[in-house]
């Protein structure tokens, strides 16, 4: 039966096809990804694609060219060996600090603490082989002296450029021969040897100390052949500890000037101070060491400069 349309009724037209860039469905989304009847792709076809490529490919080409000038202008301002600031009155570090090796990364009460088994290698096995680490750029510079000045005296130097050579084996006679590799630097007895060294500071040349505490004088004159150009040529790094069952030997506390100032020269070698701690078992050492200088204050900033601190404890299990 055929339904006739009431006379005066509308019917509205169908509507138009759609223009949208992202069709619906899944044969519209088909359609987007790829058009066969239009070349397109993405709803690109690819001559469209080719320039806005084009477009993306000189736009980041020209932002790299303008960051590698940048770049270029900066680095001819820069020095490759010295930074710009590198005086005491423009560099941010107004001071050297004193630091020591072995190195460690254990505390107690806020102080780098020291503690090993004499009996028990594995347990001073770390601090063996951060010393033998630290100490092998010296032991390599004995076999090569002719990168090196023979240094005596700091106003007979006529290239500053050329590093001085630091004799460690000199320094070990000091003690007698007592810290060496041979005896684990001292690990495998009650006495380890510790040592100490300014931190690199380039352009920075230490003052000699003008008031040396008296207590520190006289036990530095206990055999009475100090003579006053150790003082005025060196820069003096002593330790002491206030408790009772501790020794320090430090028969050599001096740092020469000769050594400054560091310039990032190739192969320099910071010179070093060796003490040896002598203490009974089973406890706790504070040892306080202070590098004395005129322009090395005990404190800067709020900070410490020049001054190193550390707990020490040999460690005997009972019998």
């Amino acid at each position: 039966m055929v339904t006739s349309r009431k006379k005066g009724s509308f019917s509205p037209p169908p509507p138009p096809p759609s223009t949208s860039r992202v069709p619906q469905g899944k044969q519209s989304f088909k359609t987007f990804l790829w058009n066969s009847k239009t070349n397109e792709f993405l709803g690109r076809t690819g001559i469209s694609w080719a320039k806005i490529g084009l477009f993306y490919v000189v736009f980041y080409l020209f932002l790299a060219g303008v960051f590698s000038l940048l770049m270029k202008v900066f680095l001819n301002t820069i020095d490759d060996k010295l930074p710009t600031y590198n005086n005491q009155q423009d560099s941010l570090l107004k001071n050297p600090g004193l630091s020591f090796r072995p190195r460690t990364d254990i505390y107690h009460q806020r102080q780098n603490y020291i503690a090993f088994y004499p009996d028990h290698p594995n347990t001073y096995t770390r601090l063996f082989k951060d010393t033998n680490e630290f100490l092998k750029q010296y032991q390599k510079a004995l076999e090569e002296p002719e990168l090196y000045s023979n240094c005596t005296d700091r106003r007979n130097r006529d290239d500053v450029t050329k590093p001085c050579m630091f004799n460690l084996t000199n320094a070990l006679m000091s003690l007698n021969n007592t810290c060496t590799e041979d005896n684990q630097w001292g690990y495998s007895t009650n006495s380890p040897c510790i040592f100490f060294k300014l931190n690199k500071m380039i352009n920075f040349i230490p003052t000699p100390p003008q008031d040396i505490p008296e207590g520190v004088r006289n036990k530095l004159n206990v055999t009475g052949d100090l003579e006053e150009n150790q003082l005025t040529e060196n820069v003096l790094v002593w330790c002491e500890s206030e408790d009772d069952g501790v020794s320090l030997e430090q028969p050599s506390p001096f740092l020469p000037l000769y050594f400054f100032p560091y310039l990032n020269q190739p192969h320099y070698l910071s010179p070093l101070v060796v003490v040896r701690i002598n203490a009974i078992e089973n406890q706790d050492f504070v040892v306080k060491c202070k590098a004395y200088g005129e322009n090395i204050p005990g404190t800067a900033n709020g900070r410490k400069t020049g001054i190193a601190h550390f707990l020490i404890r040999v460690v005997r299990e009972e019998a």
